[in-house]
């Protein structure tokens, strides 16, 4: 039974002939190695000794002369009975979903663990991924822990991804919660960045509706080029040490090294307010909206461009008709 596992993510842009170099192969050090936009087709030879694997490719558009997107997912080959891809839970070529199972890694729970890639809002690639997200993560969370890591290209700066307020709720509004529900514990950030942008505030929503934690530079360690989630297991179960959070059987210890853009971690069998998740839901509600008028806007620069060249090419038919012909 292994006790400890170590996890990190790296965008290549591209995997190319890196797997004949050297340096590139020693930086596959953790026991799970998640490769973002690996540009590579399914058919394509990618393995690495004393590895396993699993990949994800996105399909060729006619133009491009390359692949693009893509996912890989390397673990060492020790580790193979306890890992599994968990198939049928997502169409996208952004995400791929693992099974860690509880009883080869000595856990109370299985942790799905989702490979993603979350392509910038300008990107014609960009399909409403967060919702598609939310919807994999509620159905994957009633089996056991949610693990995301990848590249989220999401900048949240240090805004909160927990109820700040919510052991002040209304006694009116405290028969609405179960029985069993737990307020958020507080765990703060010490992020470098400043602004919060379009794919920071979904992250937010997601994780204060689904119970996630933003890993990445949390309070107490000075935030290193980039970061790995290390899982440890001292005595029972996991933790984080020195950062006030620590449930038995789950957590992490972050040494602050490795290859990791984006990490969250759940808290399972939590369940948000009601009012909480109505405000949610409008806001997600406001962005599906934003969305759908940028669209609206794009389609109808599209048409009017069409129209302006046939208004042209039917000139330009006029002028000619009248030269030769009259």
């Amino acid at each position: 039974m292994k006790t400890n596992l170590s996890i990190g993510s790296w965008n290549i842009q591209g995997l190319g002939c890196k797997l004949e170099d050297d340096y590139f192969l020693s930086s596959l050090k953790y026991d799970i190695n998640i490769l973002m936009e690996t540009w590579k087709s399914a058919d394509s030879s990618t393995n690495i000794i004393n590895f396993s694997y699993v990949q994800k490719s996105r399909k060729k558009k006619l133009r491009p002369k390359r692949y693009s997107g893509g996912i890989i997912v390397y673990y060492k080959s020790t580790l193979y009975k306890g890992i599994s891809e968990v198939l049928n839970v997502t169409k996208s070529d952004n995400r791929l979903w693992l099974k860690l199972d509880k009883f080869f890694f000595g856990l109370k729970k299985d942790i799905y663990l989702c490979a993603c890639y979350i392509p910038p809002l300008t990107s014609t690639y960009f399909n409403d991924d967060f919702i598609l997200l939310e919807n994999e993560i509620s159905k994957m969370s009633s089996k056991g822990n949610i693990l995301i890591i990848g590249d989220l290209n999401a900048i949240v700066s240090n805004h909160l991804d927990f109820i700040s307020d919510e052991n002040n709720i209304h006694d009116d509004l405290l028969n609405l919660l179960p029985d069993d529900y737990l307020g958020d514990s507080h765990i703060y950030r010490n992020s470098l960045d400043k602004v919060l942008n379009s794919h920071g505030k979904q992250l937010i929503e997601i994780c204060i509706a689904s119970r996630l934690r933003i890993l990445n530079e949390k309070s107490g360690y000075p935030p290193p080029p980039a970061h790995s989630q290390v899982y440890t297991q001292p005595g029972q179960g996991f933790s984080q040490p020195g950062q006030g959070f620590s449930q038995p059987g789950q957590g992490f210890s972050h040494p602050g090294q490795g290859l990791s853009q984006s990490a969250v971690y759940n808290q399972p069998n939590i369940i948000p307010p009601r009012n909480v998740v109505a405000k949610q839901a409008a806001q997600r509600g406001d962005m599906e909206l934003a969305h759908l008028k940028a669209k609206n806007a794009r389609n109808l620069v599209i048409v009017a461009v069409v129209v302006g060249l046939l208004g042209w090419a039917f000139l330009v038919a006029y002028i000619l008709i009248r030269i030769y012909v009259f």
